[in-house]
């Protein structure tokens, strides 16, 4: 799931850029209209802080996204990619901004849990953004290298038991994947080792070498390569 939000009294701007943000499915009733900025909105491009790599899927959601908002408020929309610190280093940055509707934040489900994870975050996820829009929904699925032979996850989770300590879970730190990771150790009792990431694209390599043996991965351009059809 991929959310778009604003520094929190950022959405005090004009009804020109409440038209544009409708045209794309955003919260327009979130945002007020202020007759003196109405005509003026916006006057200079606009930013979307991602605190996802270039080229995962939630970047190209953001990409497609400001594409269309450019289009649509003839300003350009540039979005900059500031991962790590599990999507805290793109909030806090976002979150020190002047609230003036120009900054926008993409974020996920650990914009809910990344502060109890970094409890020095710099933030606070209720009161330092205003929602704007849901972006995008999916689910995630477990991916394994060819060499472990599982088929589903009710395979994966008795593979794991009866080989304890031998499989790796990865993820990128702080991120859904992790909660999910853990949240199916947890509650399986399946006893394999669950191994953080810096960086996606270091993760996808270890996994296609073997070196990890499982990945919540969200679907997306990156997975079609490695899909190989189902029995």
């Amino acid at each position: 799931m991929a959310f778009l939000l604003t520094s929190r009294s950022a959405l005090h701007f004009s009804n020109a850029g409440r038209v544009a943000f409708a045209a794309i499915a955003m919260a327009a009733n979130a945002i007020t209209i202020d007759g003196a900025a109405a005509q003026s909105f916006p006057t200079r491009p606009i930013k979307i802080i991602s605190p996802f790599s270039a080229g995962s899927a939630p970047d190209a959601v953001a990409r497609m996204v400001g594409q269309r908002l450019g289009d649509r408020l003839g300003q350009s929309v540039a979005i900059e990619n500031r991962p790590g610190g599990g999507t805290t280093i793109a909030t806090k940055a976002a979150a020190m901004v002047e609230p003036d509707g120009y900054t926008l934040l993409q974020a996920n489900a650990a914009l809910a849990y990344a502060s109890v994870l970094y409890p020095n975050a710099g933030y606070d996820p209720l009161k330092s953004f205003a929602p704007v829009a849901t972006l995008a929904n999916w689910s995630h699925l477990l991916v394994v290298p060819a060499g472990v032979p599982v088929g589903t996850v009710s395979d994966y989770i008795a593979y794991a038991r009866a080989n304890p300590g031998q499989l790796n879970i990865g993820f990128p730190l702080g991120s859904p994947p992790q909660v999910l990771a853990e949240t199916l150790k947890s509650s399986a009792a399946a006893p394999f080792n669950t191994i953080p990431y810096r960086q996606v694209s270091q993760l996808m390599a270890d996994l296609l070498s073997g070196r990890i043996h499982g990945f919540f991965l969200e679907p997306g351009r990156r997975l079609f390569p490695w899909c190989s059809k189902a029995s």
